[in-house]
């Protein structure tokens, strides 16, 4: 979509594509306004730290000025790259929570073997 913007395209086409975007942008503020909400409403406080970070940061990228009809500013480029490096920190919170989690469970195996050695006669 970004080297669409970027190259420009046809007259003939251009209202479906400006649509497109426009949609596209609203459909991203309202995607990242939900978050932010979700994101206090949470109960994790280190997922609500990445999200609110990454959401503001998608925030950032898309502005709507006031006006008859509402004037859309879109960074393609830019929203792209939060939204990655948002889901870049979702996923390294959950390779740490597993490998957390990985962990605790050797460390409960073997604390169950040791158990299971002192119970034998």
């Amino acid at each position: 979509m970004y080297r669409l913007v970027h190259r420009g395209w046809p007259d003939s086409v251009a209202w479906k594509n400006e649509a497109a975007l426009k949609e596209a942008a609203d459909d991203t503020l309202r995607f990242a306004e939900n978050l932010l909400k979700a994101a206090t409403q949470g109960n994790d406080a280190q997922l609500a730290k990445i999200i609110l970070r990454g959401a503001s940061s998608i925030l950032e990228h898309v502005t709507v000025e006031s006006g008859k009809p509402p004037v859309y500013k879109f960074d393609l480029r830019g929203a792209g790259d939060a939204f990655l490096e948002l889901a870049t920190d979702i996923e390294t919170l959950l390779s740490d929570l597993l490998f957390e989690d990985d962990e605790f469970m050797s460390s409960m195996m073997a604390h169950l073997a040791l158990q299971l050695e002192d119970c034998q006669i």
